[in-house]
């Protein structure tokens, strides 16, 4: 016969499977996962650095305008914050993100710990919609999915922010197309589809 493993040694093996469960799904449930219906989002799933940088070098000339040091962009899920750095890094007068992984946020505002001018929000962007119309954006981003309305309702967030604000708004979505969006499309940099929604008072 063989011998007889120990019970405290199978409990100890165990209870740390256990933990290392636990601990796993603690810290990347959050990241993979969609979330839930009631907070309708995407998954954490982040562009390069190269890819941010190049779409952000064509706002000047999407928005008409020479420099973005005049511009303000909002990031919806804003995820580890990377987007909203590069757009402190490359001169916007100011950057906002809107994450509702708690996680996330707080890696974010890590990140941005030495930025002035930029900012993370944690909670779910639907519930900051007055927030977001308060800043005032000219440029607005946002990564979706598809599936439940999420991109339509996307589309109906940033036009009635632009409603409120007046200003004539670049819409980018990374990798989603916005429904009934196309005549508002003016390019599209690699993954990024990009979107112009004119002033109401233009």
């Amino acid at each position: 016969m063989g011998k007889e493993i120990p019970r405290s040694s199978v409990e100890k093996a165990l209870f740390s499977a256990t933990a290392f469960l636990v601990i796993f799904n603690t810290f990347t449930i959050p990241f993979a996962l969609p979330k839930l219906t009631r907070y309708l989002g995407a998954p954490f799933l982040p562009s390069s650095t190269r890819a941010y940088r190049e779409v952000l070098d064509r706002i000047p000339q999407f928005h008409s305008v020479d420099t973005v040091k005049t511009l303000r962009m909002v990031d919806i899920g804003s995820g580890d914050g990377r987007l909203v750095s590069e757009a402190a890094k490359a001169g916007f007068q100011s950057s906002l993100g809107i994450e509702m992984n708690p996680w996330l946020a707080l890696l974010s505002k890590w990140r941005l710990r030495k930025m002035k001018n930029s900012k993370i929000l944690w909670g779910n962007a639907w519930d900051k919609v007055d927030q977001v119309t308060e800043y005032a954006p000219d440029v607005i981003t946002f990564y979706g999915r598809p599936g439940q309305g999420l991109m339509n309702k996307f589309g109906t967030m940033v036009e009635q922010v632009g409603d409120a604000s007046g200003k004539t708004i670049i819409v980018v979505s990374n990798k989603f197309h916005i429904p009934n969006w196309h005549l508002r499309q003016i390019a599209q940099v690699g993954d990024f589809i990009v979107y112009k929604l004119h002033s109401n008072r233009e």
